[in-house]
């Protein structure tokens, strides 16, 4: 994913921002996914989850919480292509460093799926990453 989207968790009017990485890479949220077989219909089921934390510095102006943002290096440990105890998974469960992120705000049209474009992720105001120093 190149981004995600939050809305600040305290604002009368919701505010939304987009949080990306620096240099613009893809960002890999840590998840969990399951595969269930649904009592009433007796379809299977498959649902996913985005593990979410505690937030970094730019975030906690935002939201109590944030994705869990994986370094690449640990795709293949997360995705359990390579072996990891418990203790090493919950580790990778950290809040992303903040200097490797941009937060900016973006406007409410990203708040309505029907709304597509580039548009949607330009900035509104300067970056929160400009007001940490």
């Amino acid at each position: 994913m190149c981004g995600c989207y939050q809305p600040r968790l305290d604002a009368k009017t919701k505010q939304p921002y987009r949080f990306c990485l620096a240099d613009g890479g893809l960002m890999g949220f840590a998840g969990l996914w399951e595969r269930w077989r649904d009592p009433a219909s007796g379809e299977t089921v498959k649902s996913f989850t985005i593990i979410t934390g505690a937030p970094n510095p730019l975030g906690v102006p935002i939201h109590d919480r944030m994705p869990m943002i994986l370094e690449p290096e640990d795709y293949r440990r997360w995705l359990g292509e390579e072996e990891a105890s418990a203790d090493e998974l919950q580790a990778l469960l950290r809040p992303y460093p903040h200097e490797s992120m941009r937060v900016y705000p973006i406007g409410p049209a990203i708040g309505n799926v029907k709304n597509e474009g580039p548009e949607l992720i330009e900035a509104t105001g300067p970056d929160l990453t400009l007001t940490l120093a």
